[in-house]
């Protein structure tokens, strides 16, 4: 059971760090990718450790600021699921079935998330 409660807050963990932190992101110009991307770059450069939760939840807390409208939706999946999936926010000893279901499909809402976001900044970074 752990396994599959916890699965979901690594991915989103994961899918964070990858995409804020992770390869490849250099800062660009123009519009409003320019806050995106100059944060991208300034988190790459800062060696976020993505077991420090506090610290996650804060950069995502600025990505969802800075983020564009093409990906704002995308970068408050990711934040939001991050607080979801925390253990101290969960009743871990009374989940249901229904609640595993849900915490699955938040699991894939990430995935998706953090495709489209590295997509975009591939594309406008």
């Amino acid at each position: 059971m752990t396994t599959t409660l916890t699965t979901p807050r690594r991915l989103a963990v994961g899918v964070a760090a990858a995409v804020l932190a992770g390869t490849g992101l250099t800062a660009c110009g123009g519009g409003s990718n320019e806050d995106f991307c100059a944060l991208a770059d300034d988190v790459e450069s800062s060696n976020l450790d993505a077991n420090n939760m506090d610290d996650v939840k804060s950069v995502l807390d600025d990505a969802v600021d800075a983020a564009p409208d093409d990906i704002k939706g995308d970068v408050e999946t990711i934040r939001d699921a991050l607080e979801d999936l925390d253990p101290e926010n969960m009743d871990l000893e009374n989940m249901d079935e229904d609640a595993m279901a849900e915490m699955e499909e938040t699991g894939k809402k990430v995935e998706e998330a953090g495709a489209n976001i590295e997509a975009y900044v591939k594309d406008n970074c």
